[in-house]
C-alpha cells in the first residue's frame, strides 16, 4: 500500500501496551469523510481510507501531554520534513499546531497535513496523507481540524 502512515510502528503498539493506551476517541471527536474505510482501533491508533488507498487519515492518542518535536519522535515520523509549521486554533479556542510537509513512503513520495493537540491530558495526532500529485480532499483536510474535546 502506498500510504505513508497507514502501518502502526512496533515500537508505537509496545509502547502503547506499557502505557495503557485505549481508543483515539476516547476523550476528542474525529469525523472522518463519509465512505472511508476504518481500521479497527487498536492501541491508541484508527486508520480511514477512501476506496483508492492512494490517501489516509491516520488518529494517534498518546496518553501523556506532549510538545509537537516529542509527538513526532514517539511516532516514528523520521522522513517526515515539514515546511509549515504553525500554532492554530481548532474547535473554537482549543490550541493546536499544524504541519505540512512531505513525506517517503514504500511507493513514493506524499503531501502530509497533521494537527497535534493536548486534551485532558493525553496529546492527539490527526494526519491526512495522500499520494504526491493526488489534489487534497477538503473533507479529509476538515476531518483532521474536527479533533475537538468532548464535552465534559
Amino acid at each position: 500500500m502506498s500510504v505513508l502512515w497507514y502501518r502502526v510502528p512496533l515500537i508505537l503498539a509496545a509502547a502503547c501496551v506499557l502505557f495503557a493506551c485505549s481508543s483515539p476517541t476516547q476523550s476528542v471527536t474525529f469525523k472522518p469523510p463519509a465512505g472511508w474505510e476504518a481500521s479497527p482501533s487498536l492501541f491508541g491508533f484508527q486508520a480511514w481510507h477512501p476506496s483508492d488507498n492512494k490517501q489516509t487519515l491516520v488518529l494517534f492518542r498518546f496518553p501523556v501531554a506532549a510538545n509537537v518535536n516529542q509527538a513526532l519522535s514517539q511516532s516514528n515520523f523520521r522522513q517526515f520534513n515539514a515546511n509549515t509549521r504553525q500554532r492554530i486554533k481548532i474547535c473554537g479556542n482549543q490550541p493546536a499546531v499544524f504541519l505540512s510537509g512531505t513525506g517517503t513512503g514504500s511507493q513514493g513520495d506524499q503531501n502530509v497535513e497533521m494537527i497535534i493537540t493536548t486534551v485532558k491530558g493525553a496529546t492527539y495526532m490527526a494526519i491526512y496523507a495522500r499520494d504526491r500529485g493526488l489534489h487534497p480532499n477538503s473533507q479529509a483536510e476538515t476531518a483532521i481540524r474536527s479533533l475537538c474535546p468532548k464535552p465534559s
